[in-house]
C-alpha cells in the first residue's frame, strides 16, 4: 500500500514533534526500526485522546478494545540522535469494523526529509468475545468526518 501524505495543514491531520533520544538509537546513533513502532504507538494514543471523546474512560473500563491487526513500515532515510522528528497521522480508510491509521515521519518537519511512512489496520474488538464488531454510531461519525482517503 502506497501512503499518500496529506497536507500538514489539513485539520484532520494530527501532528506531534519529538526529539530523538539515545534510547531511540542503535550503536551507530541512528534511529532503530523498533523505535518507529514506539513512536507510532505513542502518537496513536495522543491521536485517540485528541479526536475520540471519552476514549480514556472507555479503554480504562474496557468498554471496547482497539486491536492492531496489520502493521507496515517503509523506511527511506534514518534520523539520528538529536533530530526533531514530526509525525503526522491520519485515518486513511475505514470499513464496518476496522480503520487504517497512516503516518509519515518527517525530520525537522520538512517534507523533503521524509524518513518513513507507516500504516496500522486497527480492528474494533468486542471485549467479551475477542471478535471484530461493527463501530458504534459515534465512531462511524468520527471516521466519516476525519478520514482522508488516499
Amino acid at each position: 500500500m502506497v501512503v499518500k501524505i496529506p497536507s500538514k495543514d489539513d485539520p484532520r491531520v494530527f501532528k506531534h514533534t519529538l526529539t530523538v533520544t539515545l534510547s531511540d538509537t542503535n550503536a551507530e546513533g541512528t534511529v532503530s526500526h523498533d523505535a518507529f513502532a514506539r513512536f507510532f504507538g505513542h502518537v496513536r494514543e495522543l491521536f485517540a485522546l485528541h479526536y475520540i471523546p471519552g476514549f480514556a474512560e472507555a479503554v480504562a473500563t474496557r468498554a471496547y478494545i482497539l486491536t492492531t491487526h496489520v502493521t507496515h513500515y517503509e523506511f527511506r532515510m534514518t534520523p539520528k540522535f538529536g533530530d526533531q522528528l514530526t509525525i503526522i497521522m491520519w485515518i486513511s480508510s475505514y470499513a464496518a469494523a476496522s480503520f487504517v491509521l497512516s503516518a509519515a515521519f518527517l525530520i525537522e518537519g520538512d517534507e523533503k526529509r521524509l524518513c518513513a511512512t507507516a500504516y496500522h489496520e486497527i480492528v474494533f474488538t468486542d471485549p467479551k468475545t475477542g471478535k471484530p464488531q461493527k463501530f458504534p454510531a459515534l465512531f462511524r461519525e468520527l471516521l466519516e468526518r476525519f478520514c482522508i482517503k488516499d
